[in-house]
C-alpha cells in the first residue's frame, strides 16, 4: 500500500476494485464499494469516515497489512477544504458531465431545505419553467387540494418535455419520479434545513407575506399541532432516507445528493447555462 508520506492518493475505479493513483503508482484495492467507500492518504493528519453514515473517529494509526485491512479503513485529510474538494470532484462532477443538459428536474428535500428556492434558481440557470408543488396542493384558505386532483394535475405537468418541480409528496411522488431525468436531493443537517424553517416562518408571520393562492402563515397556525415545524421534525428522517435509497436505485433517475448550501454553489457552478 501506499505510504503516508504520498502527496495526493486520488481513486479511480476499475471494474469491482479501487485504484489509488498518484503521478507515479497504482496500487489497487480490491473490494471496495465504488459508490461510497473511499481512501484519501496526505501526510500524517489522518481521519476514518464512514461516508454513509457521517460518523467519524480519529485512528490509531494507518495499518500497512493486508488488502482486507485497507478495505474497512476510509482516511482522508482533516480540513474541510480537503473535504468539499473531495464532494466537489468525486460527487458532484460526475453528475453534472452525465446530465450536461438536463430537462426535467425533481427538487427534493424535507420542509425548509430551500426546494423552492433553489428551483427558481435553476429555473433562471437552465431556461425551465418551474411550477411551485405548493400552488397545486392549495386553495385559499388553507383547503388543501384532494390526492387525486392534485394527482391529475401533476400529471399534466410531467406529461410536458421540460419542467422542474420543488416537491414530490405521498399520493403521487411516483409521478415525477418516473419522468425525471435528474433528482436534485437537498440533504442537509437537521439543523440547518430547522433553522432555515424557523427563520422562513417567523418572517412570513410577522410580514402577513402571502403564499400558496393567498394563504398566510399565522401564530395560530405555527403554534396547532399542524404546524409546518411539527411537520419538519416528523418528516426528517424519512425525507433522508427516501432520497437516499433512490440514489442507490437502479431504475431510478440519476440523483444528485447536496449536504450543504455551499456544495449546491458548487455543482450549480458546473451546471450549463442556458
Amino acid at each position: 500500500m501506499p505510504s503516508r508520506a504520498a502527496t495526493c492518493w486520488h481513486w479511480a475505479s476499475a471494474s469491482d476494485s479501487i485504484q489509488l493513483v498518484d503521478d507515479a503508482n497504482t496500487v489497487t484495492v480490491a473490494g471496495l464499494d465504488e459508490g461510497r467507500d473511499w481512501c484519501w492518504i496526505k501526510e500524517s493528519s489522518l481521519l476514518t469516515e464512514n461516508v454513509a453514515t457521517d460518523e467519524s473517529r480519529r485512528p490509531g494509526r494507518c495499518h500497512r497489512g493486508a488488502e482486507g485491512e485497507w478495505v474497512r479503513q476510509y482516511v482522508m485529510e482533516v480540513t474541510l477544504a480537503e473535504r468539499a474538494a473531495y464532494d466537489k470532484r468525486f460527487f458532484l462532477a460526475s453528475y453534472a458531465a452525465a446530465m450536461s443538459a438536463p430537462r426535467r428536474i425533481l427538487i427534493y428535500g424535507v420542509y425548509g431545505s430551500g426546494k423552492s428556492t433553489l428551483a427558481a434558481r435553476m429555473a433562471e440557470h437552465l431556461g425551465l419553467p418551474c411550477y411551485p408543488v405548493d400552488d397545486l396542493l392549495w386553495e385559499p384558505g388553507w383547503v388543501e387540494v384532494p390526492v387525486a386532483q392534485q394527482r391529475s394535475r401533476i400529471e399534466e405537468i410531467c406529461r410536458r418535455d421540460r419542467w422542474i418541480v420543488d416537491g414530490a409528496y405521498h399520493g403521487w411522488r411516483d409521478v415525477p419520479l418516473a419522468r425525471a431525468d435528474l433528482v436534485v436531493g437537498l440533504d442537509y443537517p437537521r439543523w440547518c434545513s430547522f433553522g432555515r424553517l424557523l427563520r422562513r416562518t417567523v418572517r412570513r408571520v410577522l410580514t402577513g407575506e402571502e403564499i400558496c393562492n393567498g394563504n398566510r402563515e399565522t401564530l395560530g397556525s405555527v403554534l396547532s399541532p399542524d404546524s409546518i415545524l411539527v411537520w419538519h421534525v416528523t418528516a426528517f428522517g424519512r425525507a433522508r432516507r427516501r432520497m437516499r435509497a433512490w440514489q442507490t436505485d437502479p431504475s431510478a433517475p440519476p440523483v444528485v445528493l447536496l449536504r450543504s448550501p455551499a456544495e449546491l454553489d458548487d455543482w450549480m457552478t458546473s451546471l450549463p447555462r442556458r
